[in-house]
This record gives C-alpha cells, structure tokens and sequence, in this order.
C-alpha cells in the first residue's frame, strides 16, 4: 500500500494558509495542494511530514496535528494540520509556494477535497478523522494510476 502525508501550514495572524503548485504527479499538474509527499518505508507519517516540510520549505516544522486518515484500495493519505507564521518559507524544489488568504482559498486553482480538507482544518478537532474511499479498484486521483 501507498502512503502519503499532506500538511497545511496556517498562520492566524496574517489569515493565511501555505499551498503549492503541483507539477506531478500529471493529474496534479498546476493545481495548488497541501505541502506533503511520499512515506518511506519503515517511516511513522509524522516524521515523513516534518522531513517531506522541510523539503520543500526549508522550514522545519514539528508541531503537526493529524486532522484526516483516508484510506483506499492501495492507498492511505495522512492530513496535517500546523499554526504558525510561514513568512521562512522558501521554494526549494520546482514546485512554487504559494500563501493564499483563508478567506479566498476557494478563487484559486485547487485540488477538489481542498473544497472541504481546508474549512476542516479550521475546526476543533480532538482527533483525526477517518475516511474510507469506497471505489473497488485503486484509486487513479491519488498517484496519477499506473
């Protein structure tokens, strides 16, 4: 089974939350996403989120909250959630950081469970929520299929 981490870094302060603009895999081509990546093997997915952060923002960031479990045929993605300023924040790799307003997430280019993943990652949430996709074969919105 594939595993992956997604992280939302959201500063309160300046009512921003930290996306990226994907360039792969190609069903993500162009679209913003949470900051996240593939789990290695053996590794816990809070560690793959604070190293795949790390990565990709040059911020290292340790204080993460799983908010979401969703898990599939062949997949499981972990949701994060972390509070802070992301002024730090650098693009590192060829895929672009980019700050958006919390109140207008919706106006950009997003992946479609962003629609309902950022308000989530707003609320009060005492632990992760847990979803089951229910498609019968491997799911091609996750890696771009085979």
């Amino acid at each position: 089974m594939k595993e992956y981490v997604v992280g939302f870094r959201i500063d309160r302060k300046s009512d921003l939350v930290l996306l990226i603009e994907k360039q792969r895999p190609a069903w993500q081509k162009g679209y913003l996403n949470g900051v996240g990546g593939n789990i290695e093997p053996g590794e816990a997915p809070l560690k793959a989120m604070v190293r795949e952060f790390e990565e990709e923002t040059g911020m290292l960031v340790e204080d993460w909250e799983n908010t979401v479990v969703l898990s599939g045929p062949g997949y499981q993605i972990y949701f994060f959630r972390s509070f802070g300023e992301i002024d730090e924040a650098k693009t590192t790799t060829d895929e672009v950081l980019i700050p958006i307003r919390l109140s207008s997430w919706n106006m950009f280019n997003i992946i479609p469970n962003l629609t309902w993943l950022i308000p989530l990652q707003l609320d009060k949430i005492d632990w992760p929520v847990v979803m089951r996709d229910t498609h019968e074969q491997e799911a091609d919105h996750v890696d771009g299929g085979k």
